[in-house]
């Protein structure tokens, strides 16, 4: 009898102590998990979204943002160090796309690459097409190798460059033997590119502005308004951006 009674006070303890283990148990793991470690934001931002806009990036007078873009980007105003766009999208993969390209593993900023998608399927509608898309995204360690293999003007350096940005391409079109310059699509590019927010990064003399020589086939998206506002007075982003304390 008194070995009964002695068990069935054993079982009695042994059931309270797994139910107040329990009870206690998850406060004490959700304690751990954080100890030791700095607090992670409540959530993450998708893999494929928009840039968004940060108060660090807001508040930046070397790196101010337009429409949640890298609105200046030069010799001046390099990007941040790891600076990476959110979302590129590889030009090849776009069975449907409105240009032809130069190469298979060109890339650019999702919203550059839906308004040259426009842009260009545009420009056909008008009965020009052809456009050849030669350049687009590089990374910083890209950059850094054209800039060591050429060491001259043509070439920026590694962070300077707007292709590091993603919202930068360069194009030409077939039979172009004279130059972009020469082209039906250069002169179409120039009276529409605008519309669809792009602007003529290097425009024939403002050299001294910009830094960097007449460049007809390098264009730049920033925007629809900002495009308009640039493209029509005939100004630079450099000269845009002054204007407003940028």
């Amino acid at each position: 009898m008194r070995r009964f009674i002695f068990g069935l006070i054993l079982v009695f303890f042994v059931a309270v102590s797994v139910v107040l283990y329990f009870a206690t148990a998850p406060a004490e793991r959700d304690n751990l998990s954080l100890s030791g470690q700095e607090a992670l934001p409540t959530a993450l931002p998708s893999p494929t979204a928009a840039p968004e806009a940060t108060a660090t990036l807001a508040a930046d007078p070397v790196f101010q943002t337009q429409n949640e873009l890298p609105l200046l980007v030069n010799a001046d105003n390099p990007l941040p160090e790891g600076y990476k766009p959110q979302e590129l999208v590889k030009l090849y993969d776009q069975k449907n796309r409105s240009f032809e390209l130069s190469a298979s593993n060109i890339k650019v900023e999702g919203e550059t690459y839906r308004a040259m998608q426009k842009m260009f399927s545009a420009a056909a509608d008008d009965g020009v097409d052809g456009f050849i898309i030669t350049s687009g995204y590089r990374t910083r360690k890209r950059q850094r190798e054209l800039y060591e293999e050429r060491q001259d003007d043509t070439v920026q350096l590694p962070g300077c460059s707007e292709h590091e940005s993603g919202f930068a391409f360069d194009v030409t079109a077939r039979g172009s033997g004279n130059g972009f310059e020469t082209t039906e699509q250069f002169e179409w590019l120039s009276k529409h590119c605008a519309e669809y927010g792009f602007i003529l990064r290097y425009p024939k003399g403002k050299e001294q502005e910009t830094g960097i020589t007449y460049e007809p086939w390098h264009y730049r998206y920033v925007g629809v308004e900002v495009a308009q506002e640039i493209m029509s007075r005939g100004i630079t982003l450099e000269a845009y951006c002054a204007e407003r304390g940028a």
